[in-house]
């Protein structure tokens, strides 16, 4: 169609074992190896997702659709974009 297009995403899950390699801040390449191995046996992938998922998602997409609305719609002032919400 040949229309530009922005696309905005937002991460709601985690590879465990980047999760498991941030939160023992591990930098050395053999003991990420190891733990990789430890998570992730046979190769299985797992993801993390937070428990308030739903919350989290909640608040992103009115932080997202108040943005573009302040951005294309000059008109409107604070108080009106959030009364749509």
């Amino acid at each position: 169609m040949g229309v530009p297009v922005i696309a905005i995403g937002v991460p709601t899950v985690v590879d465990a074992v980047t999760l498991a390699t941030d939160l023992l801040k591990i930098e050395n390449e053999y003991e990420s190896e190891i733990l990789r191995r430890e998570v992730s046996p046979q190769g299985r992938t797992m993801v993390v997702t937070p428990k308030e998922i739903d919350l989290l998602v909640e608040r992103a997409s009115k932080l997202i659709s108040l943005s573009i609305n302040f951005a294309l719609q000059k008109e409107f002032d604070t108080a009106q974009l959030l009364a749509l919400l």
